[in-house]
């Protein structure tokens, strides 16, 4: 408890720099920190620098909420998810600098993209944190994970030539189905015909009136609500 109660009272100084919000709800902004530093956080290092795109979910970080193991919760923070090392991390407007969260304290995680959407993260692996696309008979998340592309300067008429690193998407789709254990799953009509057969037909008319991109989340979500709505 004593823990977690430090985590709130530090969370309560970070706010979101860029829009210049009000202070964070419901905290102390003067509280005693003591070693929470220490204890629950450590340093985020840019190790990445110089390679195009980003390591996160999101470019930027964006607000977000934090519930703690222990109960408590912290609303109206400054965070965003790393996607390689698998962290929560936070933006301190006091100590100027990016913190990664202990994972073994949170118990789950919100983070609210620009269109206003809540994005819900758990922790259904054994390593890192997944968005929660649908939990009903269908439980379905999805898996951020980046890897680093290296630059590839090939031959001087090689059209395929990159002479950067680059970040790239390689996520996964996690899915079960009446209580079975979870599965990858690609994000394709094939995969999902082969997952479900006994919807396939509805699947097909799916995609061809709706003609979803399920590499897009919101998208995604909306197409496994209505698979689970089928029974």
């Amino acid at each position: 408890m004593k823990r977690g109660i430090i985590f709130l009272l530090y969370l309560g100084v970070v706010s979101v720099a860029l829009a210049q919000p009000s202070a964070p709800m419901g905290f102390d902004a003067n509280a005693n920190l003591a070693n929470a530093a220490n204890s629950m956080f450590r340093s985020f290092d840019n190790r990445y620098s110089g390679v195009k795109g980003h390591s996160t979910v999101f470019e930027d970080f964006v607000y977000g909420n934090v519930n703690m193991k222990s109960g408590e919760r912290a609303e109206g923070q400054e965070l965003n998810y790393d996607a390689i090392t698998n962290e929560l991390i936070v933006r301190s407007r006091i100590y100027k600098r990016v913190l990664a969260v202990r994972s073994d304290l949170v118990a789950s995680f919100e983070l609210i993209n620009v269109d206003g959407d809540t994005l819900v993260f758990k922790k259904v692996t054994e390593k890192g944190f997944c968005q929660v696309l649908h939990e009903g008979k269908i439980k379905a998340y999805l898996k951020y994970t980046k890897q680093i592309a290296r630059a590839n300067h090939g031959g001087a008429y090689n059209s395929n030539a990159r002479t950067y690193d680059e970040f790239m998407d390689v996520n996964a789709i996690l899915m079960s189905k009446d209580g079975e254990g979870l599965e990858e799953i690609k994000g394709s009509k094939k995969a999902f015909e082969a997952k479900f057969p006994e919807k396939k037909d509805a699947i097909r008319k799916y995609m061809k009136e709706k003609k979803p991109d399920l590499k897009n989340p919101k998208q995604l979500t909306q197409f496994i609500a209505y698979l689970d709505r089928l029974g």
